[in-house]
């Protein structure tokens, strides 16, 4: 099974609280980063080949993403124009519905830091900032280890099926693939 773990940031930052106009792919995109499970190495895109990291997303079998369903995917689309067609399993979905609910302190960074020990490197917000300065080499630093964290945090509940939640305890995910990456 083919299985690519992709986040994407975005080039301008989101004005008024406005990510709808982010979702239709108005604030553009300055990077996205993927594993790939069948090349078993990391690839960078940048606007100028973004095209072809659609085409290279949908040669997957799996998308696996943090909150990729509701924003990198509509984000992805909305900017190119393009269908990204593989089956996906977010992990944050996978949360809330293990939950029952949406609720605060469930971002990429907690949850790995409760239950991976691993913390990640910056903030999305930072991430137009660093690529209006063309501060690239930490734009992608920062994308990248966020992929790094969102295919630990996987591989960790395909073994284990739990994330750690805001009140130290195991939260048993209903839902999830059991192939790593």
């Amino acid at each position: 099974m083919s299985i690519i773990i992709y986040d994407l940031e975005i080039a301008t930052p989101i004005k008024d609280d406005d990510w709808g106009a982010a979702k239709r792919g108005e604030n553009g995109i300055s990077s996205l980063v993927l594993y790939d499970s069948s090349s078993e190495r990391y690839h960078l895109y940048d606007p100028h080949t973004i095209e072809r990291a659609v085409d290279h997303l949908n040669t997957a079998d799996l998308l696996v993403s943090f909150n990729g369903v509701e924003f990198d995917t509509p984000c992805l689309q909305g900017y190119t124009g393009m269908v990204v067609e593989p089956a996906q399993f977010d992990i944050l979905q996978a949360i809330w519905q293990a939950l029952g609910k949406r609720s605060k302190g469930w971002k990429l960074g907690a949850v790995c830091e409760r239950t991976l020990k691993l913390n990640k490197s910056g903030t999305g917000e930072s991430a137009p900032k660093l690529y209006a300065e063309g501060r690239f080499g930490e734009l992608f630093d920062y994308n990248l280890n966020d992929v790094y964290l969102t295919r630990k945090l996987y591989n960790h509940i395909v073994d284990f099926g739990t994330v750690i939640g805001p009140d130290s305890k195991a939260i048993q995910l209903i839902e999830y693939p059991d192939a790593r990456a």
